[in-house]
């Protein structure tokens, strides 16, 4: 479920992120066209007919409005972006939390559970499996305090990530 709200997130980032070019590049167009019309406006120095400076004006301030909530929208979806961003950052915190365990950085006892039982659910694979206890560590733990035993569990994290192939995993158990 993680896995498929973050593709559908990705999909509205993307959604999101064109909308923003698309109208930045319509503000640019109604600023260059309000530009042009002024422009036009200073050019008319005898009026062709008395309507044309007239309605030169009406659309240089129709253009301008156009402007003004295009440049609104612009903000709202910037703002949007940000809210986004943010929400991301926090479901990829969030499935960290739930999947890791912040000592060691292994898989915690749930998402192991999980991916071993997956593991085996698939028959044409052969699973293997491993579990191993730091002989004496509750005697360590009382001998030298918990935050050198807390050194020993990273350490011991750090050496099984590191030595396990690409398509295996380790958690923290107990």
């Amino acid at each position: 479920e993680l896995e498929d709200a973050r593709a559908e997130q990705h999909q509205v980032i993307s959604l999101v992120d064109g909308m923003e070019r698309d109208i930045s590049r319509s503000v640019q167009g109604s600023q260059n066209f309000q530009n042009r019309l002024g422009q036009c406006l200073e050019m008319l120095d005898e009026p062709v007919s008395d309507r044309l400076p007239g309605i030169l004006n009406e659309l240089q301030q129709s253009t301008r409005v156009m402007q003004s909530q295009q440049e609104h929208f612009l903000g709202q979806l910037q703002s949007a972006q940000n809210e986004i961003k943010t929400l991301r950052d926090k479901l990829e915190r969030a499935q960290r939390a739930a999947t890791v365990d912040g000592l060691t950085e292994l898989l915690n006892r749930t998402a192991f559970t999980r991916l071993l039982q997956q593991a085996l659910g698939k028959a044409s694979r052969a699973v293997a499996l491993v579990m191993l206890d730091i002989d004496h560590f509750k005697q360590f733990n009382d001998q030298y305090g918990h935050p050198l035993g807390d050194r020993v569990l990273q350490h011991v994290g750090q050496v099984l990530r590191g030595a396990l192939p690409a398509n295996a995993f380790a958690g923290r158990y107990g």
